[in-house]
């Protein structure tokens, strides 16, 4: 899921019942979202958030993020804007 408001967060933790793992990208530190979202999908064991992440392309069926550190593929089955 690429973004940091409600709405992301609320498909993140949709996703989440279902899915192994989802995984948050977001382009700062801190989320947009209310509070009570947010700290739900920092707190959740199934979602991962990549902080400071930039995506820059969609290829196929990966993902090249450049973010605060070296940029990095990310192996993905679908992305969310």
């Amino acid at each position: 899921v690429v973004g940091a408001g409600d709405p992301a967060m609320e498909d993140a933790l949709v996703l989440a019942r279902t899915s192994d793992s989802v995984t948050v990208i977001h382009r700062r530190d801190t989320f947009r979202a209310s509070k009570v979202l947010a700290q739900r999908v920092i707190e959740h064991p199934s979602i991962n958030i990549l902080w400071n992440t930039v995506l820059v392309e969609i290829l196929g069926e990966s993902v090249e993020p450049e973010g605060a550190s070296d940029a990095e593929d990310v192996d993905l089955d679908a992305a969310l804007p």
